[in-house]
């Protein structure tokens, strides 16, 4: 058996952070809360850049990325958008 991929994630850093308000958001393709459960964030719509290793999430019925792609590629391509998901 060979390790052809490892990925590593720091936990987040909630101490404090949802002392301070929220901005007010205005998200045309919906909403997901971010790492520390405080605050709203937009998704991504159909057909724009998104990024994986930042955790960002794409509207309802799509996905950041080719699954079928090698996570590896979908880390380290910029033009990754979100492309509805497969059935």
């Amino acid at each position: 058996m060979r390790i052809v991929y490892v990925e590593c994630v720091s936990p987040p850093m909630c101490i404090d952070a949802c002392k301070d308000p929220c901005p007010q958001m205005n998200c045309k393709c919906g909403t997901y809360r971010d790492s520390c459960n405080c605050c709203d964030l937009c998704r991504k719509c159909a057909g724009e850049n998104c990024m994986v290793i930042a955790g960002e999430l794409c509207e309802e019925g799509y996905t950041c990325g080719d699954p079928n792609r090698s996570l590896i590629h979908i880390y380290n391509d910029r033009n990754v958008t979100c492309i509805p998901k497969k059935s």
